[in-house]
């Protein structure tokens, strides 16, 4: 109660007992008379004594030992301080401080016990919480030693307090020579901006690095990623920092190496397109001269019937081989999706499946070979481009009969599975297909299992074209074979384009009148080629559609033509260049007459790639035209410019 109630409240209720008793006493007298005056009070003083504390108790022996005197006064007033009466008063007094003692006493040893028990406690719990920070710093420290990063502990001012095992070996440190030593004194020659690293990790920030050279004391050098973040004491203090660390130096040289092998392979990509626009110029050039004469011959009414069918066969031939330079120089483009296709509606498959059955026919004649054509689709139209289309099936049926035997039967059949769709099937009886190798058919450069197609010869890319051909129609290509021995069917599914109107071949120049004219007068044309049956057969051509063409080899001779047509005050209305000249580059030409003259061109080049044909339209060139071309390809193109060029020779230009 002396801990529970207030210390006036613990006298309060002492007097208040000491009254109670005092009233107990009087209500007794009549039975006690005067004796036993202190009978009353003895409980009093053991209450106060025991339940209220010394001082109450104190207190109400005190105010026992008066009211006791009181009531002996009341028996004998005379004889209050007799010697008996202070004698018992004495022995009160002594014993009921006694009682006070012995009770404040035992009070005492109990609070004791009490601190002692809870002292005991709190030891224990001490120890228990004590040992578990050992056992947690000593399974941390492990953790830490053990662990696969590169870490270390450092305090406030950068000593070291726990480290890594793989921060050791990183560095090539000990642990001994590092515990309890400063970060400084064991690097003395770190980067400057360590220090405010470690000034802003210990004001909470979390700092990184990235690919920071160091230098080790024995001289080696490593690349290393950091990142230092502070750690945290009880009361939420910062405690230190900790360091983690990770070596990227064998990482930075893989890095390094795929840099440098990616710039090789570009450097190596950009090596194989020049060398592929030199060879697709070398090898398209001299087809252009042949085409042109060919194209010549078959249109020269003049010869025989048969003459001019041999022509056409072979010019088709010109073209198709022309295609498939085109695809070998160009294949990455063709199977990505990014050439151009001249879709026109209204093709007849069967028409180009004939002409591709004429083409191949005596060589598989020669073979021994027997070519079927079942075309019994009652809708062969689709929108294509006839060329392209051409090409696939060339392909499909070169590759049946190379790969049956003599004897074997080759057949070409369509149908319309459904009224949307159109399909073609090339159909052998040769040595059949692999199952688990028809996956990999139409992959470029593949030819098949255990090199059996490649020594019938082949590069692998016809199939990968068609695919890529097929593709871009908007339809499908694939194939199926039993097996080894069992023939295959190749199947090619295209949307049809509907009845619609049969599109006509184009009329050929003999049978159609082309005389481009500017203003009543003959179009003007300074012809550059440094091909001599190029240049002869163009200008012969152009010459016979009333064109008045003059003639150049070169780019100095070309100006040298345009200077004289000045000065003679003969207008020049259109530039036709080859772009690879002896002396210099069409581009560079056109660029110079442009100024001069105000011309506008069409390049005529074996270069045909996209960044070709972008710089000759920067150059001034309004058509890239690549060869080998036709001098239909050349009229068509000029016909798409007479308008600008009649606005210009009336604008003055």
């Amino acid at each position: 109660m002396r801990d529970k109630y207030s210390i006036g409240f613990r006298y309060g209720l002492a007097v208040l007992a000491v009254a109670l008793a005092t009233v107990c006493r009087g209500v007794f007298y009549a039975y006690f008379g005067g004796y036993w005056p202190y009978l009353f009070f003895f409980p009093v003083v053991i209450f106060a004594a025991a339940v209220l504390g010394v001082g109450p108790g104190f207190l109400a022996v005190f105010l026992s030992t008066v009211s006791g005197a009181y009531w002996v006064g009341e028996v004998s007033p005379q004889s209050i301080f007799s010697p008996n009466q202070l004698l018992a008063m004495l022995v009160f007094v002594l014993n009921n401080c006694l009682i006070v003692w012995v009770f404040e006493g035992l009070r005492r040893a109990s609070r004791r016990v009490a601190e002692a028990d809870a002292a005991r406690e709190k030891s224990e719990l001490l120890a228990q919480q004590s040992a578990a920070l050992r056992e947690s710093e000593r399974q941390f420290r492990y953790i830490l030693k053990h662990s696969p990063n590169a870490m270390a502990v450092f305090d406030r001012s950068m000593r070291y307090f726990m480290v890594s095992d793989r921060f050791l070996a990183d560095f090539r440190l000990s642990e001994a020579n590092v515990i309890g030593r400063s970060h400084y004194e064991i690097f003395p020659n770190l980067p400057e901006h360590w220090p405010g690293v470690h000034k802003r990790c210990l004001a909470g920030a979390v700092e990184h690095g990235e690919d920071e050279f160091f230098i080790h004391a024995d001289g080696t050098s490593d690349w290393l990623r950091w990142e230092c973040r502070p750690w945290y004491l009880g009361d939420g203090s910062v405690g230190g920092v900790i360091l983690c660390t990770e070596m990227i130096t064998e990482r930075r040289r893989a890095r390094e190496d795929l840099r440098r092998a990616k710039e090789a392979a570009e450097e190596a990509n950009r090596a194989k397109d020049r060398f592929l626009a030199i060879l697709s110029h070398e090898l398209r050039t001299p087809l252009t001269p042949v085409l042109l004469a060919v194209r010549d011959r078959e249109t020269d009414e003049t010869l025989e019937a048969g003459v001019r069918d041999d022509m056409a066969m072979a010019r088709r031939n010109l073209e198709l081989e022309a295609r498939l330079i085109d695809d070998l120089l160009d294949l990455n483009r063709l199977v990505h999706g990014k050439a151009e296709l001249r879709l026109l509606p209204g093709g007849d498959l069967h028409s180009t499946l004939r002409n591709v059955a004429t083409i191949c026919r005596r060589e598989m004649e020669e073979k021994g070979l027997t070519l079927r054509m079942e075309l019994d689709a009652q809708v062969p139209r689709i929108k294509a481009d006839t060329g392209r289309v051409q090409q696939v099936f060339w392909n499909l049926l070169k590759n049946a009969a190379k790969f049956t035997p003599p004897g074997g039967v080759v057949t070409m059949r369509t149908s319309n599975p459904r009224p949307d769709l159109l399909r073609a099937e090339v159909l052998d009886t040769g040595c059949g297909i692999n199952p688990q190798v028809i996956p990999r058919l139409f992959v470029a450069f593949e030819q098949g299992e255990d090199g059996g197609a490649r020594r019938k010869g082949g590069l692998g890319l016809g199939l990968a074209i068609c695919k890529a051909v097929v593709d871009m129609h908007g339809g499908q290509i694939s194939a199926y074979s039993e097996g080894v021995g069992k023939g295959a069917v190749f199947t090619v599914d295209l949307p049809v384009c509907g009845e619609g109107k049969r599109r006509e071949p184009a009329e050929s120049p003999a049978k159609r009148e082309w005389r481009p004219q500017i203003d009543g007068r003959k179009l003007s044309i300074l012809l550059v080629e440094d091909h001599a049956d190029t240049l002869r057969i163009l200008s012969r051509s152009l010459r016979r559609a009333g064109c008045a063409v003059v003639t150049a080899e070169s780019v100095e001779s070309a100006l040298a033509a345009a200077r004289k047509a000045r000065e003679e005050g003969v207008k020049i209305d259109l530039l036709v260049s080859d772009l690879g000249l002896p002396d210099g580059d069409g581009r560079e030409l056109m660029r110079r007459l442009r100024e001069l003259d105000g011309l506008t061109g069409i390049a005529v080049s074996g270069y045909g790639m996209e960044e070709d044909i972008a710089t000759s339209r920067a150059a001034g060139f309004a058509v890239h035209l690549t060869k080998p071309v036709q001098i239909e390809d050349i009229q068509q193109a000029i016909s798409r410019l007479l308008p600008d060029l009649l606005h210009r020779a009336q604008a003055g230009v």
